[in-house]
């Protein structure tokens, strides 16, 4: 069986590899005459739908599809029309973040839900501006797409997509400014990159799949008693934070920019942080 898995943890960040989706199954099918079929194995949904939207049409034919024509045809009949802005939009994501030709796995996690640390290195198999202009294409489109529910959920994840991106940007000259001793660029840096965790929130509020109340209202409804609605909802907020406890080496395993932990958490553990390479900066002591 050939077998795609586009999602570690359910990480949330654009990303899938579409042509090799497109041709993969078919070579492997000429490499193995005996494969048997195809298949997903996800580690969690709500993330990048055209990945999976490509796939599961892959499954009904026998040769790789015109990608181009195919992207078209998907856009139409996810928002119901199209116009050149949207498609415009469609081109460059289709060919930066939904074209990855390295041997990474699953999405780039954006710098707001890393562990703080002063090495912290992230390469971009993309162009990061062309998600830029992406999204500017977007928000020109025509008002019958605009009022679309598929259309929000694209317009908030591309925009959370351009916040996380462009304070890696931030991070870099606010460690920069910190190895210098310069504290007045340090502030300004600082502020800059605590502010970029309210401005992802604007775009992910909005939708109910990218809310840490969602996920802990969901899980609660399984609870039958107080004690079980609180068990239940420890373990949901763990299995996106720790994973599997205080020690676990798999904690951030499943990072998500979601309104409430984007804000909640990553921001708070990032403002300790900061707090001390300042304390560090004014003392002079490391």
């Amino acid at each position: 069986v050939w077998n795609m898995e586009n999602t570690f943890g359910g990480r949330v960040g654009l990303y899938a590899t579409l042509p090799m989706f497109n041709s993969g199954p078919f070579i492997a099918r000429e490499a193995a005459p005996n494969m048997n079929g195809m298949g997903m194995t996800m580690e969690g949904l709500n993330t990048n739908p055209v990945a999976y939207a490509l796939l599961t049409d892959l499954f009904w034919v026998d040769r790789p599809v015109n990608l181009n024509a195919w992207v078209d045809d998907y856009v139409r009949s996810r928002y119901g029309a199209t116009d050149e802005n949207i498609r415009a939009a469609w081109l460059l994501l289709q060919n930066s973040v939904y074209t990855c030709y390295t041997r990474q796995g699953g999405t780039t996690s954006n710098i707001l839900v890393y562990r703080p640390d002063l090495n912290i290195r992230i390469d971009y198999y993309y162009d990061r501006n062309t998600v830029v202009t992406a999204f500017n294409y977007m928000q020109k489109a025509s008002k019958n797409i605009i009022n679309t529910q598929t259309y929000a959920y694209d317009y908030g994840t591309v925009g959370s997509q351009t916040i996380g991106d462009g304070a890696y940007t931030i991070y870099q000259q606010l460690v920069d400014s910190y190895k210098k001793g310069q504290q007045a660029q340090f502030n300004t840096y600082s502020k800059q990159f605590l502010d970029a965790f309210p401005a992802q929130v604007k775009y992910l509020e909005p939708l109910p799949l990218y809310r840490l109340s969602t996920w802990v209202s969901d899980a609660r409804k399984w609870g039958n008693t107080n004690e079980e609605r609180d068990w239940l909802e420890r373990n949901a907020k763990m299995q996106v934070t720790l994973w599997g406890g205080r020690f676990s080496p798999l904690a951030d395993y499943a990072t998500k920019n979601w309104a409430g932990l984007v804000d909640g958490f990553y921001m708070q553990r990032w403002k300790m942080f900061i707090t001390a390479l300042n304390v560090s900066l004014q003392t002079h002591k490391p």
